[in-house]
C-alpha cells in the first residue's frame, strides 16, 4: 500500500490531517490576538470618547 502512495505520489491522510491541525492552531491562534487587539483599541476608542484622556493613554502604552 505505501509503495502504491509513492508511485502514485499520494499524501498520506495522517500527515494531510497533522498539516490541516497546525493550520487551524495557527488561525486560532491569529484570531485570539486579533481579538485582544481590537478589544484594547476599543478600550482606548471609549475612554477617548469619554474624555479620560489619561485612561487612554494608559491603555494605549500598555498594547506596546
Amino acid at each position: 500500500m505505501a509503495r502504491f502512495e509513492r508511485e502514485l505520489n499520494v499524501i498520506n491522510p495522517e500527515q494531510k490531517t497533522s498539516i490541516l491541525s497546525a493550520r487551524l492552531l495557527q488561525l486560532n491562534t491569529e484570531y485570539t490576538n486579533a481579538e485582544a487587539d481590537r478589544v484594547r483599541k476599543e478600550s482606548a476608542y471609549r475612554s477617548v470618547e469619554s474624555g479620560s484622556m489619561e485612561a487612554a493613554q494608559v491603555s494605549t502604552r500598555e498594547s506596546r
